[in-house]
């Protein structure tokens, strides 16, 4: 089983609160860590590589903080993958032969398509369960 990365995951849902919150009003990395459950210097460092990505920008000051700089229907679970962790391949290096290096670019072709779903479904998903009620006992 492949596993996702603890930055690509801490960085979905950093994207996510930023989503939640709306464009125009920044939120402080300090809040964004506490809101999100994410130690502060590690998202900082994950702030800082989607800030150089332009996925996010930054405001300085004491009002300042962190905002989308793009539509969350622009914003793919993969373009976070690519930024936070570098486009990879299954198909590189040694596949032994001509017939599996051919699964492993299917395989990446796979990931790939499955990742590309946006920040707004995730989004709404996310929203659709906390309306629902747990009634749980």
């Amino acid at each position: 089983m492949l596993l996702m990365p603890i930055r690509v995951k801490y960085g979905i849902v950093v994207l996510l609160e930023l989503a939640k919150n709306g464009a125009s009003v920044p939120i402080q990395s300090r809040l964004l860590a506490s809101k999100c459950n994410i130690p502060h210097n590690f998202l900082e460092q994950v702030l800082l590589s989607l800030k150089k990505s332009d996925v996010v920008k930054s405001f300085r000051g004491s009002h300042g903080g962190y905002v989308l700089n793009k539509l969350i229907e622009d914003i793919t679970v993969y373009d976070v993958v690519k930024v936070l962790e570098g486009e990879k391949s299954m198909a590189e290096g040694y596949c032994g032969c001509k017939s599996l290096e051919s699964f492993w670019v299917q395989i990446d072709q796979d990931l790939k398509e499955s990742l590309k779903v946006s920040l707004n479904v995730l989004l709404k998903n996310k929203q659709k369960q906390e309306k629902m009620l747990d009634y749980s006992i």
